[in-house]
């Protein structure tokens, strides 16, 4: 948790609209919601914010989320990480699996998912 008491999550997807639609209406739930469209965002917001948990896309432009989990976990490694993914690759599942993430959610993502998570965190 923040200084002022509320629980922070890092939500990282380069699709501007999921992205968006999610964090607000999971700030509606009073949670404060960081994001990043970018890998190398995502690493540079979660160093400076250190948010409770953070739900990452494993398809990003510049690096992908595997990539993304190990830089965090570099610095801090009781990060909470969460792969977000509409990919049905099996290849792409077992690896973020084999990862030292807390878990995968496939695409479409729901709010009520992602709101059970930081609940329990």
């Amino acid at each position: 948790m923040d200084q002022i008491g509320k629980k922070t999550i890092l939500l990282v997807d380069d699709e501007d609209f999921v992205r968006d639609m999610l964090a607000r209406a999971i700030e509606r739930r009073g949670v404060i919601v960081f994001k990043a469209a970018l890998g190398q965002e995502a690493i540079d917001v979660y160093r400076e914010k250190k948010p409770l948990c953070v739900f990452l896309d494993v398809k990003l432009p510049d690096i992908e989320g595997p990539e993304v989990l190990q830089k965090i976990k570099e610095f801090d490694p009781d990060a909470k990480v969460y792969f977000i993914t509409g990919l049905q690759n099996q290849d792409i599942l077992k690896k973020t699996r084999g990862l030292d993430s807390k878990g995968v959610l496939e695409k479409p993502v729901t709010v009520s998912d992602i709101m059970k998570i930081i609940e329990s965190a």
